[in-house]
């Protein structure tokens, strides 16, 4: 007696191409999302930082001087790393972008200001994680 196939051949070719664009997609998402979300969350601190640090009559300039190399970045980022793949190997963008991020937690250690409040805070939050909690059931119910 012949076992009958559980799986048809052809429902797999019909649907596998879909099913690895599916994957493809959702795997450019979340590489989209954690782009950018991460520099939104540093946004928060480099501009209360700046609020921090410079009187309100030098708070303009101090927020231009600081947008312009976050507006250029997107800009000479792809052409850069483009000319270096293409002239070079991919792995050659870690030798510009290992000193470069080095350069700027050295940077940074050394002269940005230490802003701690005396109080001490609680790691967690657990108020607010649980009005997160809610708020997330909350759109799943919708």
């Amino acid at each position: 007696m012949e076992c009958a196939d559980p799986v048809n051949t052809d429902t797999i070719k019909r649907y596998l191409s879909w099913v690895i664009a599916a994957a493809l997609f959702m795997e450019q998402l979340d590489a989209t999302i954690v782009n950018m979300a991460v520099p939104a969350m540093m946004m928060s601190v480099w501009r209360l930082s700046i609020i921090r640090t410079f009187p309100k009559s030098e708070l303009l300039r101090a927020m231009n001087f600081v947008i312009i190399p976050a507006l250029i970045g997107p800009l000479l980022g792809p052409t850069v790393g483009g000319l270096i793949v293409h002239w070079f190997s991919w792995r050659y963008i870690f030798f510009i972008n290992v000193p470069v991020g080095l350069l700027a937690l050295l940077l940074g250690h050394r002269f940005m200001p230490d802003y701690r409040s005396d109080t001490p805070r609680p790691l967690f939050d657990a108020a607010s994680a649980a009005g997160r909690r809610v708020r997330c059931a909350a759109r799943r119910l919708k």
